[in-house]
């Protein structure tokens, strides 16, 4: 269920959460006596306007004593965390809410350590199997 449909037919968004982010979430929807299955991030019952969205990112970039970066940016950031973490392309599609990997990776961008850190790891595999 979501209050706009997905950019694509085929788009489904999912926003997968750990648990003590979801238990959090619902403390906050019970004190404010939010029922189940409705949207919590709203502004006075209606969906967030993107003018309203930045806003609120900013403040809370500023409230973590974080720098500015586009929301944008920071699906980047997820997307390059999520690939250098070892999620398999099927997890960080989904996780991304893409239909094809194609689209997750022009979101990921490899650090030059971390890509030699996976030749490494290939070359010690290889080198294990040779001698088997």
């Amino acid at each position: 269920m979501w209050i706009v449909p997905p950019k694509s037919k085929t788009g489904i968004r999912f926003v997968p959460i750990d648990t003590t982010l979801w238990l959090d979430l619902k403390t906050w929807a019970t004190e404010h006596r939010i029922p189940d299955g409705q949207s919590i991030f709203t502004r006075k019952g209606h969906p967030l306007t993107n003018p309203v969205e930045r806003r609120q990112w900013i403040k809370a970039l500023q409230a973590a004593g974080l720098p500015y970066v586009t929301i944008r940016s920071a699906r980047h950031f997820y997307a390059t965390q999520l690939a250098a973490g070892g999620a398999s392309e099927d997890a960080r599609k989904a996780i991304m809410g893409h239909t094809k990997i194609s689209v997750t990776a022009g979101y990921t961008h490899w650090r030059p350590e971390d890509l030699a850190a996976l030749a490494g790891e290939a070359r010690a595999a290889i080198g294990e199997s040779a001698v088997v």
